[in-house]
This record gives structure tokens, sequence and C-alpha cells, in this order.
């Protein structure tokens, strides 16, 4: 019963995802909860897009946790696209990065074309 609710869960927050770009990549981008990012991720990397980008953001730390996923067929290597961002790194098909607010950045800053960040009630 528990695995099925999350998986509806994941499958509800993969349906919210925007397209939009990133550094030239066609990126499908969707907030959840930390804990569901590789499900999430890994459910959006696989519509039409050259990877998936989950984010979710720290309150505490003040800190937009950013996780890539790809799908088996993506050409691109996410840890040397996110070796070269803040705190960034991981594997070929699954790696993050993440935007320090006090720095003065947010998603605005590295995604463009979608950030509406407010909750659609469609």
């Amino acid at each position: 019963v528990l695995l099925e609710y999350k998986t509806k869960e994941c499958e509800m927050y993969a349906k919210a995802a925007k397209p939009t770009i990133f550094r030239g990549y066609r990126v499908n981008l969707a907030g959840c909860p930390r804990a569901y990012r590789s499900e999430v991720g890994n459910l959006i990397s696989m519509q039409d897009c050259d990877f998936a980008a989950v984010y979710w953001y720290d309150y505490y730390s003040k800190e937009w946790l950013i996780s890539f996923r790809a799908s088996k067929e993506c050409p691109y290597d996410l840890s040397e696209i996110t070796s070269q961002l803040p705190n960034g790194g991981g594997h070929p098909k699954a790696a993050g990065f993440t935007i320090y607010e006090q720095n003065g950045e947010n998603l605005h800053t590295y995604f463009a074309a979608y950030i509406d960040l407010t909750v659609s009630e469609n």
C-alpha cells in the first residue's frame, strides 16, 4: 500500500514537470520532496527532453538542491555538466548541484523559459 501511494505521488510530481532550458539543453523541470528525486527524475527523463532536473528548496540553509537524471539513451554525461557548478558532481546518468540563495542565485539564475514557481490551479 505504501509503495503504491509513493508511486502515485511520484507520477503526480512528474506530470507537473515543465520544459525549460539549462545551458542549451532541453530539460524537463519538476519540484518534489528530496526523498522522491530519483523516482521523479527517472520518470521525467523519459519524456521529450535531453535530461530531467528535479529541485527542492531547503528553507533552513536557503539552498536550492538540483538533481539531474538521464535516460539510458541520453548521450550526455551529467557528471561532466555538473562538475563545473557549485557543489556539483555525480555519475554519468545521475548528478546534481546546489544553488546558493545567499549568493543572490535562484532557479532563474540557471533555468530559462520555465520559472513560474506558483502552483497552477488547472
